[in-house]
């Protein structure tokens, strides 16, 4: 639900993405344990983020130097729910599953000390990873699945 405000009060009212509840597939589900979520995280923010440390100017896919680093700081780990597609269905419906979001900051490194800026890129609300808290399985959510 969107609201703008001005100062003379509300001025528009959207509410976006509304959805029908169904039934509850399944009751009780069993969480992984938090330690093998962490396991998840660690190998796969490293095989998610491969690419941005890939020389691509050979290609023509990229004119600048690649960095040599990029460091991750979390400091935000938050259970809530996910919206993931029914392959079933399309994307007309689909499933609320639980899971786990990383949140925080990160920084590159350009090498020879170059960074960017001495400053850090904030992702306040953009998870930098979402895992399936039942099954592992690693969630985009600017897809659905």
């Amino acid at each position: 639900m969107d609201i703008y405000v001005t100062k003379d009060g509300i001025d528009t009212v959207s509410f976006l993405n509304q959805y029908e509840i169904g039934e509850t597939k399944v009751d009780n589900l069993e969480l992984m344990p938090f330690s093998e979520i962490m396991a998840i995280y660690e190998k796969m923010m490293t095989i998610q983020n491969a690419d941005v440390l890939t020389d691509k100017r050979g290609s023509g896919e990229d004119v600048g130097a690649p960095m040599e680093a990029r460091t991750y700081r979390i400091d935000r780990i938050v259970f809530g729910y996910s919206r993931i597609y029914d392959p079933q269905t399309g994307d007309s419906a689909g499933l609320l599953v639980p899971v786990w979001d990383f949140f925080g900051e990160y920084e590159n490194d350009f090498g020879e000390g170059e960074k960017t800026g001495g400053t850090l890129v904030r992702e306040e609300y953009n998870s930098f990873l979402t895992i399936n808290a039942v099954d592992g399985t690693v969630v985009n959510r600017e897809s659905g699945y």
